[in-house]
């Protein structure tokens, strides 16, 4: 089986960015695996969102294998 890594900076990236070629790679049989750079949080004007939860339902949606962030701060 083929795989593909997907590496973007922040949560919703892997959407806004590769969102039509992800369901691409994953109808022809790619195993795709997505990397976060960041934490989730997106934290501006004092305020602190967590994307997390979104992020995950996103990568469902468009057929992500694996998921994984590497928990550096956003922004």
């Amino acid at each position: 089986m083929k795989e593909a890594l997907i590496l973007v900076a922040h949560a919703d990236d892997e959407s806004l960015g590769a969102g039509g070629f992800i369901p691409k790679l994953v109808a022809d049989g790619v195993k795709v695996t997505v990397v976060i750079a960041s934490n989730g949080y997106l934290t501006v004007r004092g305020k602190q969102e967590d994307n997390r939860k979104d992020t995950h339902r996103a990568c469902d949606i468009l057929g992500v294998h694996d998921l994984h962030f590497l928990d550096y701060d956003d922004q």
